[in-house]
């Protein structure tokens, strides 16, 4: 279809287009019209036009089209998209598009009837998970007794350095909210966090709204977490815990 591939259209209009032409394939096969090799064509162009900024929507409307017109065999180039190395060097395009997009591609293979161990969904699960562990997680805390030391350290006496200390002295706590402490006591809080070191202990975000908070994790229970998702990997089969598609780590505060 040389002069369709010309058109400037969205991937919205191509999936009305090849929606039209699946529902007309019949009477359009009867004049030799070469479905297949068209609707292939079609998708390449869709796949084309997914990037990083329209990444989620862009990801389940080609994948809807695959699925509607049975050309299963793109699915595999539609989820490459996701994982594209320019985009994954990108610390905040992996927490909060890759990683929020995952109930939305579990929802999808769910509604497709489709196990989520199934290929090539598992290797993508597995992908988007490493991804978070290596980019954003960090390396694995080898001393669970760090964060107390860290904050012993500030020499500070303000209420919420002792309540930082306390956090991090407390058996199995894995995440304190400082709730509406206003900008400057996050900064103060933060920079202390920085300067001891404390990214080797607990990762931190700050809680949005008027007055703002901050959130703080520790890293040794994220890791925790991880744990759970992800199993011992085969490198020939890529498995991973069908688990991993139901929970996801939060996209928000840690």
């Amino acid at each position: 279809m040389p002069k369709v591939q010309t058109l400037q259209w969205s991937l919205g209009s191509w999936q009305e287009f090849a929606t039209h032409i699946t529902n007309q394939r019949a009477a359009l096969e009867a004049f030799s019209f070469p479905f297949t090799n068209a609707i292939a064509e079609i998708l390449g162009i869709m796949i084309r036009q997914i990037s990083s900024q329209n990444i989620q929507t862009g990801v389940i409307t080609v994948l809807e089209v695959c699925y509607s017109t049975g050309t299963l065999a793109l699915v595999p180039d539609t989820l490459r998209k996701m994982l594209d190395p320019a985009s994954l060097v990108n610390v905040a395009y992996i927490e909060q598009t890759l990683i929020p997009f995952v109930p939305t591609l579990k929802q999808f293979i769910v509604t497709h009837k489709v196990p989520p161990t199934f290929a090539p969904y598992a290797g993508i699960f597995k992908s988007i998970l490493m991804q978070w562990i290596s980019m954003v997680l960090g390396p694995r805390p080898r001393d669970i007794d760090v964060p107390v030391t860290i904050m012993q350290n500030t020499k500070c006496g303000c209420s919420e350095c002792r309540d930082m200390v306390n956090f991090f002295k407390q058996d199995g706590g894995e995440a304190h909210s400082f709730n509406r402490i206003g900008a400057t006591k996050r900064k103060h809080l933060e920079t202390k966090l920085q300067t001891y070191g404390g990214r080797n202990a607990a990762r931190w975000s700050t809680i949005v709204g008027s007055p703002q908070g901050l959130q703080v994790c520790l890293r040794v229970a994220l890791w925790q977490t991880a744990d759970l998702f992800v199993e011992p990997l085969d490198n020939k089969t890529c498995s991973i815990s069908s688990k991993a598609t139901m929970e996801v780590p939060s996209s928000t505060g840690c």
